[in-house]
């Protein structure tokens, strides 16, 4: 969980501070918002209304909480499985 956590909250972005999709001009908050949106069920429009006002960071944080929960389960089992 630190290593998504710190990968996440490092990932490349652009200057600005707006949470909008715009794969030319903001690719990497693009790229964060494409992977919210796939783990969390959500429409890309929809975080950006949600995160509105917010910064980058904001949606880093709780972009990385979603990945660790997402992967907790698999993660357990492969631990599991790599104990018998």
């Amino acid at each position: 969980p630190k290593k998504i956590e710190k990968k996440i909250k490092s990932a490349a972005t652009d200057s600005e501070t707006e949470i909008k999709f715009d794969q030319e001009k903001k690719a990497g908050i693009s790229n964060l918002l494409t992977i919210f949106s796939i783990l969390s069920g959500k429409s890309i429009e929809s975080l950006e209304a949600e995160y509105v006002g917010k910064m980058y960071g904001h949606l880093k944080v709780d972009l990385a909480e979603l990945v660790i929960e997402t992967l907790r389960p698999i993660q357990t089992q492969y631990q599991d499985l790599m104990k018998s």
